[in-house]
């Protein structure tokens, strides 16, 4: 409407500056364009009040606007047209995702801090189908990027690792892991030969094998069960197939992972030669930052309403920088070529409980420190114990910062 309006009120006024009989520039009278600026503000005040008198009228009648469901599904659908279903598609799974959340004491925000931290997280692949000396290489290369020091003992983890899948695309995979890992694990020449230390090799002793490696798939009846498990384990271990971004239980059990500063180990499924097999591939890094931008659309579209309170300015900032801050290059940059070590990758993994990156350029890949900005508070309605967990980490953290500042 604005541009047909510009061109309009500019063909109008040409005809005042360039006409040869009375145009202002080959005549030098201004008799003609000042009839034609005219002409056109009578044409925009006609334009204008009619469509206000009418727009007024519907509004008093109450059928200005369509109902919001509606709205939602595009008007296209009034008509059996899909030109939308797309974002309809998306904004429904969002909001399905997001009410699960709110029911277990985490929000939409959370979700999508989580998200952007994998941005930093350094990937392993996993091979389902391929000969056994591969697969067991493979599985070596996550256990001993993991982290063992709060395994077992009194006071420390019951579980090695959680391991979350899509059952779906990743069923067959997580069996063939879970029982490879227990095998190494419970193998003397491994730890051995994996350099893990004497007191991490006699914490894998004191855990029983079936017990390090947690599947997700073992309950699923209950989330706030799984969610336990996911707070009584080391590490979160999220097996990468293509629509495992979208599960919402696989979203809740990374959330819980991030806000309670799990290392995250990203495993990227193959089957390579396999054509139909590869159709379950997650792609690296597309399919995570689709994902990423699909929630800052939905945070853009739907969370100012909800966080007024907490500041619309921050989080509309928040999403648009995490929306736009991924570079061409870092997205041809594969993860394979990004190397750091276990603890390099576990500083840029854990993040302060309930507090959220910056979300710049100078973000977890650029090895600078992050800075942290308060999310808004946020009540966990969860068990006990997985409330006490959430608790003793924020008490390790303000232990931590107050000795830095000492």
């Amino acid at each position: 409407g604005q541009v047909h309006g510009a061109c309009g009120v500019w063909g109008l006024l040409a005809v005042g500056l360039f006409d040869r009989g009375g145009g202002l520039l080959p005549t030098g009278s201004g008799r003609l364009l000042g009839s034609q600026a005219l002409g056109a503000l009578v044409l925009a005040a006609l334009g204008c009040g009619g469509a206000a008198a009418a727009a007024g009228t519907l509004r008093w009648l109450g059928v200005l606007r369509v109902s919001r469901e509606q709205e939602e599904s595009g008007l296209d659908s009034e008509f059996g047209l899909k030109a939308y279903s797309r974002n309809n598609d998306v904004l429904q799974r969002c909001r399905t995702v997001s009410a699960l959340l709110s029911e277990n004491g985490f929000s939409a925000l959370d979700l999508f801090d989580a998200l952007v931290s994998l941005r930093g997280v350094v990937y392993r692949t996993f091979t389902p189908q391929a000969a056994d000396h591969k697969l067991e290489g493979e599985v070596k290369d996550i256990l001993q990027h993991l982290s063992y020091d709060s395994l077992g003992g009194q006071d420390g983890r019951p579980h090695l690792a959680f391991l979350s899948h899509h059952k779906a695309d990743a069923g067959d995979a997580a069996r063939i892991f879970v029982d490879t890992a227990r095998r190494l694990l419970a193998s003397q020449p491994f730890l051995e030969s994996a350099g893990l230390g004497p007191r991490a090799e006699e914490a894998v002793r004191r855990v029983k094998p079936q017990d390090l490696v947690w599947l997700d798939s073992t309950n699923l009846k209950e989330l706030p069960t799984l969610l336990d498990v996911v707070a009584s384990s080391c590490n979160h271990i999220l097996f990468l197939t293509r629509a495992a971004l979208e599960r919402p239980w696989v979203l809740a059990e990374l959330v819980a992972a991030h806000t309670l500063g799990k290392y995250v180990c990203l495993v990227l499924l193959e089957w390579p030669g396999a054509t139909e097999e590869r159709l379950r591939e997650f792609q690296f890094p597309a399919a995570l930052e689709r994902t990423i931008h699909e929630w800052a659309w939905f945070l853009s579209k739907e969370a100012p309403a909800r966080h007024k309170r907490d500041g619309e300015g921050e989080l509309r900032r928040r999403v648009t920088t995490a929306a736009s801050s991924w570079h061409t290059s870092a997205s041809a940059d594969s993860s394979h070529h990004i190397r750091r070590t276990p603890s390099e990758d576990a500083r840029f993994s854990r993040q302060l409980p309930l507090t959220a990156m910056s979300l710049g350029p100078a973000g977890p890949r650029s090895g600078k420190a992050a800075k942290r900005v308060p999310l808004p508070s946020v009540a966990l309605q969860r068990p006990e114990s997985y409330k006490a967990s959430v608790s003793s980490l924020a008490e390790e953290e303000g232990d931590a910062s107050a000795a830095d500042g000492a």
